[in-house]
């Protein structure tokens, strides 16, 4: 709006970017982890897809804070009826932490779930091929 002035038009693009940034590394990381680890290995197509979608829950855990201050940020105005601009740190204080521990809880426990399904699915196919 002409009170906001121009740069209002880019209001929490840093934190976007930076999210972004993040998310894209972190993915790259997870891929070749998997990939490092599955050298020697007979992993399945649908084993690397389950464990890439797993592990992309947990990293989300730690991208989403960083894309809400985000939104928050393009969100606040002086304009009448929209949040006040407050300031990055008062921001990541009022995030909901207690939500995203429970979402790491729940996240990390199903992907250690697959990685020992998948474990013990190696462990009895390297059985079965001794006898």
């Amino acid at each position: 709006s002409r009170e906001e002035g121009l740069l209002s038009l880019f209001a929490g693009l840093t934190a976007s970017l930076i999210s972004m940034a993040v998310e894209e590394a972190m993915e790259m990381i997870l891929a070749y982890c998997i990939e490092r680890h599955a050298k020697g290995n007979q992993l399945d197509v649908s084993d690397k897809l389950v464990l890439k979608a797993c592990g992309s829950s947990v990293l989300s855990v730690f991208t989403s804070p960083v894309n809400h201050v985000g939104v928050i940020q393009r969100c606040q105005s002086r304009l009448p009826g929209l949040p006040e601009p407050r300031s990055v740190a008062s921001i990541v204080r009022g995030l909901p932490w207690r939500g995203s521990f429970n979402q790491l809880l729940l996240f990390g426990g199903i992907l250690t779930l697959n990685v020992r399904l998948i474990q013990w699915k190696l462990q009895m196919q390297a059985e079965n091929e001794e006898e």
